[in-house]
């Protein structure tokens, strides 16, 4: 589940089992586009909860996760703060080109 909070977008992942004690093992990477969110060891194994494409960017620097019983709240920080998130993923649209939408964010990679 995800929502846009205006200055954030947030993302809930559950996880059954996790506990606040388990912040250890939970790590965050994000860049300008994608987010992935690793848990190691919980239970003897690994998981992964990735966007490899986001809606729209992000800051690379001031992202966080908010361990909790069960679930885990990823905090991403909108680049472009006006612009409400309809969807977590960027999807490519008809007769739409790799980085149209990156010009409508005024840039141009």
């Amino acid at each position: 589940m995800f929502y846009d909070d205006g200055e954030t977008v947030k993302i809930i992942v559950t996880v059954e089992g996790l506990t606040r004690a388990d912040e250890n093992i939970v790590e965050l990477k994000s860049q300008v586009r994608s987010v992935s969110l690793q848990i190691r060891g919980l239970f003897g194994k690994n998981f992964q909860f990735s966007v490899p494409k986001l809606f729209n960017r992000i800051e690379e620097q001031g992202n966080r996760r908010i361990v909790k019983d069960g679930k885990v709240t990823i905090s991403l920080k909108k680049k472009n703060k006006s612009k409400h998130w309809s969807d977590l993923y960027k999807v490519k649209y008809i007769g739409e080109k790799d980085g149209d939408s990156d010009k409508e964010d005024g840039k141009d990679d």
